[in-house]
């Protein structure tokens, strides 16, 4: 799976919400944390922050990763 492509796809669905809003939607990868994902808020953006690792588990597909991601969002 190319993890890059299902969250830009994702992403971009939700681009147009946010920038409705005045706000930029991005994505930010981290390693080395316990929490698999959550969205930071400021002023002019929110960025969707995902645990690296989450990709190595062979049960995400595509489609758990897109729940995931909307969840986040969400």
């Amino acid at each position: 799976m190319d993890h890059a492509a299902v969250a830009e796809e994702v992403i971009s669905a939700y681009r147009p919400y946010f920038a409705r809003r005045g706000l930029a939607l991005t994505l930010r990868e981290v390693s080395g944390v316990r929490i698999l994902g959550w969205v930071e808020l400021d002023a002019a953006r929110a960025t969707v922050v995902i645990e690296v690792g989450t990709y190595s588990n062979p049960r995400l597909n595509a489609d758990g990763l897109r729940f995931m991601l909307c969840h986040e969002i969400g």
